[in-house]
């Protein structure tokens, strides 16, 4: 028995199962949920903070220490995400300035080939993964220490 993959092997037209339909959409679908991972960051990370201050600004005692730690963490969190972004901004633009240069394939350097997924960002070396991962991070530890001081706190400074 036969596979139509089989007639294709023979017409030398076979594709490598990478390169099938359904990793575009799969690809498709990571990039989607990490686009929206970076924005809900950016929205949770600063909503989080502006939530903080205004709570620390109508309270008339001083800030306890955990509001001021999950604050610290909430800024930390919007400042990585913009380091990654303006670096990644950076490095895309000096990999398009050398693409543009190049007189043949060989002038590129073989950090300028990505595969599918690390094209969309899903790589460690990808420098809004790497800040998105801290970034979540001080987005929890923000978090936590809210709630840390919500349960023990709160009552104190009330």
């Amino acid at each position: 028995m036969r596979l139509p993959i089989d007639e294709q092997a023979d017409e030398g037209q076979a594709e490598p199962w990478h390169r099938e339909p359904r990793l575009g959409s799969y690809l498709d679908r990571a990039e989607k949920t990490y686009r929206q991972t970076l924005t809900y960051l950016w929205i949770g990370n600063g909503g989080a903070a502006g939530t903080t201050i205004t709570f620390m600004g109508v309270t008339k005692t001083p800030p306890p220490w955990q509001l001021t730690v999950a604050l610290c963490a909430f800024l930390v969190g919007l400042v990585l995400l913009g380091v990654g972004a303006l670096f990644y901004l950076w490095s895309e633009g000096r990999r398009i300035d050398r693409f543009a240069l190049a007189e043949s394939p060989l002038d590129t350097l073989m950090d300028d080939i990505k595969s599918p997924s690390a094209e969309i960002g899903l790589a460690l070396s990808d420098p809004r993964t790497c800040t998105a991962i801290l970034s979540g991070g001080c987005f929890i530890a923000g978090c936590l220490f809210g709630l840390w001081w919500a349960i023990h706190g709160a009552s104190v400074h009330t």
